[in-house]
């Protein structure tokens, strides 16, 4: 690792071509890198980090080839189809059965299990909004 990591610091010493932009943090990054070659026997992530900044910077620099223009053709929608679809998938559900059994809960007792929640939740609401409506009555009637 020591030899590679050398290499590529020769690699930039010996580089003549200037940066495309002058970049305080690549330029840091190259002299840590050159102060780093004194300790070869060292790993630090440094060295990595100037080849991926390096690695991008030659990535950016390389002109993108134009784009083909592709021809889309729009699908047709196909109502039968659709229907066929969603039939299909409806076949796939396990449905519950309509009575209970020893192993499932069927859709009766699951249908008035939530009839008598609700029915319970309305008479909260009921009982709130009436002694609301007491209370506001009281107010109004103190404040004349």
């Amino acid at each position: 690792m020591a030899k590679k990591r050398s290499k590529y610091v020769a690699k930039i010493r010996a580089s003549k071509k200037p940066a495309p932009v002058s970049d305080p943090k690549s330029e840091k990054l190259k002299e840590l890198a050159a102060k780093e070659e004194s300790f070869p026997e060292t790993e630090t992530p440094l060295a990595e980090a100037v080849k991926s900044e390096e690695q991008t910077k030659a990535v950016s620099t390389k002109k993108a080839a134009p784009k083909k223009s592709v021809q889309r053709t729009k699908k047709k929608f196909n109502i039968a189809k659709k229907f066929r679809e969603i039939i299909s998938e409806l076949k796939k559900v396990d449905w519950p059965p309509f009575k209970s059994t020893p192993q499932r809960n069927g859709v009766l007792q699951s249908t008035s299990t939530v009839l008598v929640m609700v029915l319970i939740f309305v008479i909260v609401v009921v009982a709130f909004d009436s002694g609301l409506l007491q209370l506001l009555s009281l107010l109004t009637r103190a404040s004349k």
